[in-house]
């Protein structure tokens, strides 16, 4: 489904429509930039970067401006001000200068958020944001994922198989199963649905 909304499969049939834009069969780049960012079930970091380096490559990407060294960069007010809004949002202010792959699995999911957030996204698609993880990364991650809900006010689409967190953090729920919708309603009302 995420492969579908975010431009990486064509649908054999309908359409995609963001925020009122048909955006079937537009590049995942394009898409990304009508303000859609996506963190991964397998994280899409650079591992041999910082956690500083991989948040200024995304903001450099995300405005266009490639060319730009990311040494000068990393000194611009305006990144600076854009990485410390996501520093704050998902908590790395600890560890901009470790590289991303010495971090352990639940900071590289933290920091792999932290990357879709700097793209200043309406739309944030979590695939699995605690898939690997221990008990207390898990607690983690949910907080984390509740604190930028309330606080950043976007929304957020997640596709995860652990109900308890399913029901501990959505408004909305939706149980699919190959392409079929099974069940829809809030936390409460799925639970109490008979098996």
């Amino acid at each position: 489904m995420f492969n579908l909304i975010t431009g990486y499969y064509l649908p054999d049939e309908g359409k995609v429509v963001f925020d009122g834009t048909d955006i079937t069969g537009m590049q995942p780049f394009d898409i990304v930039r009508l303000g859609m960012a996506r963190a991964f079930q397998r994280t899409n970091i650079f591992p041999k970067m910082t956690v500083a380096e991989n948040i200024v490559a995304t903001i450099i990407s995300k405005n266009r401006r490639s060319s730009i060294s990311l040494r000068r960069s990393e000194s611009s007010r305006p990144s600076m001000r854009g990485r410390a809004k996501f520093w704050k949002a998902s908590g790395w202010r600890k560890w901009p200068t470790k590289k991303a792959g010495t971090l352990a699995h639940g900071n590289q999911k933290r920091l792999d958020i932290a990357v879709a957030l700097a793209l200043e996204p309406k739309l944030l698609l979590l695939d699995e944001p605690t898939a690997g993880m221990s008990p207390e990364e898990r607690r983690q991650i949910v907080r984390l994922v509740r604190d930028l809900w309330e606080r950043l006010k976007i929304t957020m689409v997640f596709i995860e198989h652990d109900m308890d967190i399913v029901f501990g953090i959505s408004q909305k729920v939706r149980v699919l199963c190959y392409k079929t919708l099974l069940a829809e309603g809030t936390p409460n009302e799925i639970s109490s649905m008979k098996k």
